[in-house]
């Protein structure tokens, strides 16, 4: 909420929150977290195939908004159903009595995809479902920068977005360094991350 009121004016948000805010930002070009593939960071645990959780309730945290308006979608246009979510403030170990699947997103999914994928469980990477039905990449986050301050700054702008480019290629370059950070601070076997 900094980056509306001006607390911050060069910020990542949500693809979500950029597209109800467009009006007042412009995106960076070339800067998002998005995905080609499915990335199994955004998986749906379902005792049912998506097609048959028409009328079953589905258990969300509240993590993120887009996320679930990517199900949401998903199971509006191209399954034809409205989904019964239910929303949870804490992450369930697994999928709650009541609810036929269960939303998790970041490490929460990477580390329940082997406890819970069982015989029987169908585990959906959003992002897959996305590009299977679009052939399109699914753009989870981007970088935005307010209008007023491109406007009064330009050049401090397009000198911070190429700094954030230089990291980018640096980051993709140096895989193995950052690979070794991640597997430290999460816990998360190399494999998986």
């Amino acid at each position: 909420e900094k980056i509306l009121n001006g607390g911050v004016e060069v910020s990542p948000v949500s693809a979500l929150w950029y597209a109800e805010h467009q009006d007042q930002f412009l995106l960076l070009p070339d800067l998002s977290i998005s995905s080609e593939s499915g990335v199994e960071s955004v998986l749906l645990f379902s005792r049912f195939p998506m097609k048959q959780l028409k009328g079953r309730q589905i258990t969300v945290t509240r993590q993120g908004r887009t996320t679930p308006a990517l199900l949401e979608i998903l199971c509006r246009l191209r399954y034809g159903f409205k989904p019964d979510f239910k929303v949870v403030s804490s992450i369930p170990e697994s999928i709650p009595e009541d609810s036929s699947a269960l939303l998790l997103i970041g490490n929460d999914a990477l580390k329940a995809k082997d406890r819970l994928k069982k015989p029987g469980m169908h585990v959906i990477d959003l992002a897959e479902e996305w590009k299977e039905w679009t052939s399109l990449p699914f753009v989870f986050a981007v970088w935005v920068v307010r209008k007023d301050v491109f406007l009064a700054e330009p050049k401090k702008v397009l000198e911070l977005h190429e700094a954030l480019t230089k990291s980018k290629q640096w980051g993709i370059e140096n895989l193995k360094e950052i690979l070794t950070v991640a597997e430290e601070k999460t816990g998360l076997p190399r494999a998986i991350l």
